[in-house]
């Protein structure tokens, strides 16, 4: 069982959830967060195995993780 700790864990889970896959600049972007707010949440949220990087978009010559619940 994932065990989430923090409101802004469940806050980012719960946005994968809706908008999956999303990559990390989306996601700071639907939560009017910074990209270093969300980073942090994200790589805890891998660590716990609750998400998964299930892909990459291509987007201005830059490759992006697509997360998604895993």
């Amino acid at each position: 069982m994932i065990k989430i700790t923090s409101p802004k864990q469940l806050k980012v889970l719960s946005m994968i959830k809706a908008k999956q896959p999303i990559t990390r600049q989306e996601l700071g972007l639907e939560m009017g967060w910074a990209i270093n707010k969300v980073t942090g949440r994200v790589r805890e949220l891998l660590d716990l195995g609750a998400i998964v990087v299930s892909g990459k978009q291509v987007k201005n010559n830059k490759a992006r993780g697509l997360l998604s619940l895993s």
